[in-house]
């Protein structure tokens, strides 16, 4: 068979696909260079250096051109070469309380996810409030603010997109809405009441990130960058200062809010509007709606043991965090320091709560993976050798049950 032959490329052809396939790699290149000009003349200020090195990091955050977590690296390698500062003092800034806390409670985040604790909240909640516009919006918002609190934003907003898609798609099927609609070249877009339901998870998980220190990230780079600009300054950024502070917050925004909302797409004290209109449900749409959040909810089946022992484990932190040093009365953080004679300012970071309870989820997979892995064992033993157990069960006082022995 003749080879096919190949296009003829100009020059200019070989180099735009040539920049189209290696464009990173060129800019990994050419950015450094680029903002060398910032530390003319040499060898260069330490304050130039900074910004050079910021410069470049945010060129390669914005392209991606490398890793972010690699990019995140840079200062270790350009601070010493250029005696801005030293390998141990660049690292250090890398691992604080701070760093800590958010890293734990990004396990606590995924504890939930991984459980499905959020996905019966939510139901539980949905269930509990009722199944009108109103009353499901109200539900979105009250749900997604909540868990946001704890949780990052991204997560709490991921957790209701199929919870909402499942409810629109009831409506859709009732005729009483539809999802998308379809533009004058036949292109889709979402409509108008889709909007709203994802406009209020959105938006709900931003605010709901306001509420406690570890409902955001900005939240702990702000105290962090707060107590290594004032070390001796007081404890104004305690967890229940903070929560005092944005909690009612919070609930303000969140009531704008859900009333801007319902004005706007459910005509909210706009009676004859059109909005007031295509947001009426009937009885039917109701029941079907309700039947299927039954029906997701009876998939999920009996609390399993991962959602207790994170309930157990995320209420104790929520206590640890609230009760450390509340200044209302003696907290936890202050009978140790009163006890071994300790500077309170050594327990003023709410990390220790976070490891503690990253170390009891850790305790409880492996305790549960251990009796797992017996379960399954003795369970195997009765397939593949034939035993019966049943002599031993009934020793035990339970019985035996259809299918026990081979």
């Amino acid at each position: 068979m003749a080879k096919k032959e190949e296009p003829f490329l100009t020059t200019s052809e070989k180099f735009k696909m040539f920049l189209s396939a290696h464009w990173r790699g060129l800019l990994c290149l050419v950015a450094p260079l680029l903002f060398l000009g910032i530390v003319t003349p040499f060898p260069g200020k330490h304050y130039q250096w900074c910004a050079y090195t910021l410069l470049v990091m945010a060129v390669f955050w914005v392209a991606e051109c490398i890793p972010l977590a690699v990019t995140a690296f840079l200062p270790v390698v350009v601070f010493p070469l250029t005696g801005v500062a030293s390998t141990s003092t660049a690292c250090k800034a890398y691992i604080n309380d701070s760093v800590l806390m958010f890293l734990g409670s990004i396990m606590l985040a995924y504890a939930v996810e991984q459980s499905g604790l959020h996905k019966r909240l939510a139901y539980a909640a949905i269930r509990m409030i009722g199944y009108s516009h109103f009353k499901l919006l109200f539900a979105m918002c009250a749900v997604t603010t909540f868990v946001s609190m704890w949780i990052t934003n991204t997560a709490a907003t991921t957790m209701m997109v199929p919870i909402i898609f499942a409810l629109l798609k009831v409506f859709e099927d009732q005729g009483i809405l539809v999802i998308y609609e379809k533009g004058p070249d036949g292109e889709k877009f979402a409509s108008d009441m889709t909007t709203c339901y994802f406009c209020a998870a959105t938006y709900s998980a931003t605010i709901g990130g306001i509420g406690t220190l570890v409902g955001t990230a900005t939240n702990l780079v702000f105290k962090g960058l707060f107590m290594s600009a004032y070390p001796e300054a007081p404890e104004y950024l305690s967890f229940p200062k903070f929560s005092a502070f944005a909690v009612p917050y919070i609930i303000v925004l969140e009531a704008f809010t859900f009333f801007y909302l319902a004005m706007v797409y459910f005509g909210f004290m706009r009676p004859g509007s059109e909005a007031a209109k295509s947001a009426f449900i009937t009885d039917k749409a109701k029941a079907a709606a309700k039947k299927a959040i039954d029906d997701d909810w009876k998939r999920l089946g009996s609390m399993t043991f991962w959602e207790m022992m994170v309930i157990i484990l995320f209420g104790g932190a929520m206590v640890a965090f609230f009760c450390r040093s509340p200044q209302m009365f003696d907290g936890w953080g202050d009978v140790i320091a009163e006890h071994f004679d300790l500077d309170h300012k050594l327990l003023r970071g709410p990390a220790q709560e976070v490891c503690t309870i990253c170390v009891g989820l850790e305790s409880v997979e492996r305790e549960y993976a251990i009796l797992l892995h017996v379960s399954l064992r003795r369970r195997l033993r009765v397939v593949l050798r034939g035993e019966d157990v049943r002599p031993e069960r009934e020793a035990r006082g339970v019985p035996a049950g259809p299918g026990v022995a081979a």
